[in-house]
């Protein structure tokens, strides 16, 4: 029982670092979002700019052609950045919900008197079922 102990305090901390690591981070990641987002509005009204210089311009089509496609790589660019960002807040959040969860679970067991590795065994199979229960209702 001592070992178990001794694994679930150690991967408690691993969860511990990687939130406080990530409440640490997350303020610059939305802030590095939301720069990303005014970037996007702004490439956006370039290109549309563009286009409109581009039906004045008929003789000079290709080099508006290019420049357009440079700000619409830019656009997709940014985009990618800011899906890796933001799958970053939600895996970090996804592992302190199941910080959260382990917490609760070790207070159920340490809270008893004794425990055998039976009802250890039965306690964990039950979170899991739980576990399941939400993933269930999220994808419905």
């Amino acid at each position: 029982m001592n070992s178990w102990y001794k694994h679930i305090l150690g991967e408690s901390k691993k969860y511990e670092h990687i939130v406080r690591e990530w409440q640490r981070k997350k303020p610059a990641y939305d802030k590095k979002i939301q720069e990303n987002e005014q970037k996007i509005e702004k490439l956006n009204e370039d290109i549309e700019n563009l286009i409109m210089e581009r039906l004045n311009d008929l003789g000079r089509k290709e080099l508006y052609d290019k420049m357009i496609n440079k700000k619409e790589k830019e656009v997709k660019e940014l985009d990618k950045k800011n899906k890796e960002l933001k799958q970053y807040n939600l895996v970090c959040k996804k592992r302190q919900e199941a910080l959260d969860n382990f917490t609760e679970f070790l207070k159920d067991v340490l809270a008893q008197d004794t425990i055998s590795d039976i009802s250890l065994r039965a306690r964990s199979g039950q979170e899991n079922r739980r576990r399941n229960d939400r993933c269930c209702v999220q994808w419905h």
